[in-house]
């Protein structure tokens, strides 16, 4: 009896132990395929990746132009610009006023070194005066170059005309064939009015007198159909006509202002030669002072009306030699050289950005790698002396497959790999696929990745 209690109790042990084990299955499967679900996933993407280095430093220049000119007792008649005020090569400054023979005017560059300065001297000797629009002052050497540049418009104008005479002609021309085509045009309308109105008087008669109203319905009905395709004829004839026109009535409008354009030019070369030829040297001439370079102005040292016997006139900071200089941290350092593409960003101008190139890279660590790099367009309102925000472009790769970096996976032997998710099974369980891969441009984020079987969009587990 006793034994019999004890092996009943031991089974219903055992099914207990067996029920609550497969509840403990259940229960770890379930849990495992919402851990599955609930996993952290991500996908291969095409993305453009940028290994950056980013640095802060400040804006500074290394160049400066001083403008004087060789002239005693001129005067300060126009003054075009203010210090602060960018401008291009080849822009008018100010205008001096002079009875006396104007010598050169010279740029001075000095060029400013992080230690100190040093005086290149003269960058070049500017020509006073304006080249293109006829303001040089009276010598005989001037004069033989407006003559030359009257004969020059004055050809121009001539040959403007003949081009423009031509023209007309043909305008006149297409004018004519067009009032042709219109008539004709017209012409073939009436005789289709005309036909039309036959027609129906036949169609009207048809079948009181048989033979006679037939042979007459079948005229018209012809004519009709006849008169219909001259129209169509005339009209298409038409529109080509009115197209030739307008093309060569454009053409003469253009050349018309070719020739007027060209008696202007040549009109006033002649009153520049005539003035020239009668002035004295008793007159006041100008002389024209011109940008040395692309800048902004830092320093002027005249005033308007007032009076000059040499010095400087402008101080300019030429746009080729703004620089940044910063410091690179010593763990970012092995990859940045010389002509590597950056952006400037000003720290207290949010969104606006300068493009630049790194110029110089020093060997000396000093708490960081110090650099230099170039700005290529510097804005309007920069000022020297701000802080600015470096990206280093290091490296670039267009159109690539790339992902998290935490997804790319090493075997322990040196090789990479992906875990891809495919697709459940029946019971809707994912599976895991590994695909081996090549990692190409790693940057803080993402890995450049290439292997077989890659597709973008692919679902990524850990």
């Amino acid at each position: 009896m006793a034994r019999g209690l004890r092996r009943c109790l031991a089974g219903l042990l055992a099914a207990v132990v067996a029920f609550s084990g497969m509840g403990m299955y259940q229960y770890v499967r379930n849990d495992k395929h919402v851990l599955d679900a609930e996993a952290k996933t991500a996908k291969i993407q095409r993305k453009t990746l940028k290994k950056k280095v980013v640095a802060e430093g400040r804006i500074s220049g290394m160049s400066t132009y001083y403008v004087s000119a060789d002239m005693k007792n001129a005067k300060v008649k126009e003054m075009w610009v203010k210090k602060g005020d960018r401008v291009k090569k080849g822009d008018i400054l100010a205008i001096m006023e002079t009875t006396k023979e104007n010598g050169p005017v010279h740029i001075y560059k000095r060029t400013t070194m992080l230690k100190g300065s040093t005086d290149n001297g003269p960058a070049n000797e500017q020509d006073n005066s304006l080249k293109d629009d006829g303001t040089k002052e009276n010598t005989p050497k001037n004069n033989i170059y407006i003559e030359k540049r009257l004969a020059d418009v004055k050809s121009k104008e001539v040959s403007a005309k003949r081009t423009m005479d031509k023209a007309k002609k043909a305008k006149d021309s297409a004018e004519r064939e067009l009032d042709v085509a219109g008539r004709e045009l017209e012409d073939a309308m009436g005789a289709l009015v005309d036909a039309e109105q036959e027609y129906v008087k036949a169609k009207s008669y048809l079948g009181e007198i048989k033979d006679t109203s037939s042979q007459d319905y079948e005229k018209a009905k012809n004519s009709v159909k006849t008169c219909g395709q001259k129209m169509t004829k005339a009209n298409a004839i038409m529109v080509l006509k009115k197209n030739a026109y307008k093309i060569a009535k454009d053409k003469y409008n253009n050349e018309t202002y070719t020739y007027e354009d060209a008696q202007q030019k040549h009109s006033n070369a002649e009153s520049d030669l005539k003035v020239r030829k009668t002035s004295t040297s008793g007159v006041k001439k100008n002389c024209y002072i011109k940008a040395p370079a692309d800048g902004i102005i830092t320093g002027v040292y005249v005033e308007r009306s007032s009076r000059y016997d040499g010095g400087d006139i402008f101080a300019l900071k030429g746009d080729e030699d703004y620089k940044v200089t910063a410091k690179v941290k010593s763990a970012n350092i092995r990859g940045v050289c010389p002509k590597m593409k950056a952006t400037l960003a000003v720290s207290e101008k949010d969104g606006q950005e300068m493009k630049g190139e790194v110029r110089d890279v020093s060997p000396v660590e000093e708490n960081g790698y110090p650099i230099e790099v170039s700005v290529k367009e510097p804005s309007r309102d920069m000022q020297l002396g701000a802080k600015v925000k470096v990206t280093i472009i290091e490296k670039e790769r267009d159109d690539v497959l790339a992902v998290p970096a935490e997804y790319v996976m090493d075997d322990g032997c040196g090789n990479s790999y992906i875990k891809v998710l495919e697709d459940g099974d029946s019971e809707g369980v994912e599976k895991v696929k590994k695909i081996a891969v090549k990692k190409g441009l790693i940057t803080d984020y993402y890995v450049e990745i290439s292997g077989t079987g890659l597709q973008e969009g692919m679902k990524l587990t850990k």
